[in-house]
């Protein structure tokens, strides 16, 4: 899940469970949705265009909001229809975009402020991202009919999925079985049940997640996200995904203006000449000596070295297929609740409203791709953050976020997708991985280290630390075993939670992919 290098994939994550929290009517706008909803979502310039506050800071602010929570929208969308599946390519090119413009903007107001003036703004701009009546007064100016449609179809069924996760998780019984149906004991524990959801709770608890997050209403999708390798009904309703070696962050040259905006699935050519940022999608190949990044590209792929810094090193002047803005045009949307013409004086605002759409048009650019420099590391948690365990709202937003955004947004080499061999199962999500051995399973930390010979991924485990190779054919390949010091539920009622440890050790040998991902000749 997730295009945003920082901590603001966390908001963009947690907006994805909080959109589902949200009572009143869905707004069904007036046509049905296409087979591609991102037609008509709003974009960067029609954002910058509509969106003003008192004064620029705050005119920055909401503007920001909006493009996290647009990525939101996309992610419920898409989480609805397949939770390890691919986004399409007009959601990846809309996340990144999003994503893109998020962050230049953030990173530029840093850089012309004070740190304390930044602070500021991130707090001023997750106000607005959690704003009520700010989102109702840009949504209906901005969120097209087919987006407005998708997501109307995402929520309810993801709301399903909720409803039927609560009540598992609170009666800790399987819904709608027998009493007894899925009931077992686990290493001597009263009995527990096994049914999927049931199982999800427990794991996303012994992977890390607090309680307030792990069984909160409507967080569905994150709960899925932290699943991971061993439910086997999960894996039978998403499939394995992508899996190799990916690059994560935003690169860019001081002295020239293009930047590339890497994520799991397409990097972002932002700020070449007119035209506007569009996803690419791009290969990772090691080779002897070198680490070579092809980005598709017309009339040719643009081709990039990595350096042993980390940054990498384009071809300098280089074409550029894109788009560019060449006029809009005007839609007019109506507000339909339960199928007829929302009644005037029901809306909040108009019933009906019209929005400028920008039209495209193909073009051809030549710009500039050198030496970019790799993006700066994160900056840790502030020690002043509220405590996960508090109860409040402000708790609750740092305990989800602890829960399902670990790490604070890692740049450059990363690994993603799930591998197994044996009794060991590995699958890198985001930031961080989770290790099965099994009954034990942990999340723990790792590292890409771009070596002359091969890629290397050293997982932090705190049992025994082991090191893997990147194989010519994308499995891993490491040596000798390790001990995986996990934990299991053993208890549940309401919020408090008991544990007992569990550890099992496993050898580390071939693991294989259990999907496709970068090639490595």
């Amino acid at each position: 899940m997730a295009y945003l290098t920082d901590t603001r994939l966390g908001r963009v994550v947690l907006l994805s469970g909080l959109l589902c929290l949200s009572g009143g009517a869905v707004l069904v706008l007036a046509q049905a949705a296409s087979a591609d909803y991102t037609n008509d979502l709003p974009s960067v310039e029609r954002v910058k265009a509509e969106i003003k506050g008192k004064d620029a800071t705050d005119t920055l602010a909401r503007q920001v909001a909006v493009f996290t929570y647009l990525q939101a929208y996309i992610s419920r969308i898409k989480m609805n229809r397949t939770v390890r599946g691919d986004y399409t390519p007009g959601e990846r090119k809309f996340l990144a975009l999003y994503a893109m413009a998020a962050y230049q903007m953030s990173q530029d107001y840093a850089k012309a402020h004070t740190p304390a003036e930044a602070a500021a703004f991130d707090r001023l701009h997750g106000n607005y991202e959690m704003d009520g009546a700010f989102y109702e007064d840009w949504s209906k100016r901005l969120i097209g009919p087919q987006t407005a449609a998708a997501y109307s179809g995402a929520e309810a069924g993801l709301a399903a999925s909720g409803e039927r996760f609560q009540r598992a998780i609170t009666d800790n019984k399987p819904a709608g079985a027998a009493p007894q149906a899925a009931d077992k004991p686990v290493l001597g524990a009263p009995a527990m049940s096994n049914d999927p959801t049931a199982v999800a709770a427990r794991r996303c608890l012994e992977l890390g997640g607090t309680s307030i997050a792990c069984m909160g209403k409507g967080l569905m999708s994150g709960v899925m996200d932290m699943i991971g390798f061993t439910a086997e009904v999960q894996e039978s309703l998403t499939g394995p995904g992508k899996a190799g070696a990916v690059i994560s962050g935003f690169y860019k040259d001081p002295a020239t203006l293009p930047t590339l905006g890497f994520a799991e699935d397409a990097v972002t050519i932002n700020d070449c000449g007119t035209l506007v940022g569009d996803g690419h999608n791009y290969t990772v190949e090691k080779g002897p000596g070198s680490l070579r990044v092809t980005v598709e590209n017309e009339p040719r792929p643009i081709v990039l070295t990595m350096r042993p810094d980390g940054g990498l090193v384009g071809p300098g002047l280089v074409d550029v297929k894109g788009r560019i803005i060449i006029g809009y045009h005007t839609e007019t949307k109506t507000v339909y609740r339960n199928g007829v013409p929302a009644a005037p004086g029901t809306c909040d605002g108009p019933c009906t409203s019209s929005v400028s759409v920008p039209e495209f048009a193909p073009k051809m650019e030549r710009c500039a791709i050198g030496a970019l420099a790799m993006p700066p590391s994160p900056k840790p948690d502030s020690a002043s953050a509220p405590a996960a365990g508090d109860a409040g709202v402000v708790g609750f937003l740092t305990g989800f976020l602890k829960t399902f955004v670990p790490g604070d947004g890692e740049v450059g080499l990363r690994m993603t997708g799930q591998y197994g061999g044996g009794k060991l199962l590995l699958d890198f999500r985001g930031n961080s991985l989770v290790l099965d051995c099994g009954l034990a399973h942990v999340r723990q930390p790792y590292t890409v280290e771009n070596t002359p010979g091969a890629l290397l991924i050293h997982v932090q485990n705190s049992g025994d630390p082991f090191t893997l190779t990147l194989q010519p054919d994308n499995s891993l390949r490491g040596s000798g075993s390790t001990a995986v010091n996990g934990r299991l539920v053993t208890g549940m009622k309401g919020e408090d939670v008991t544990f007992t440890p569990h550890a099992e050790t496993c050898e580390v040998g071939l693991l294989r992919p259990k999907g496709s991902g970068a090639r490595l000749p």
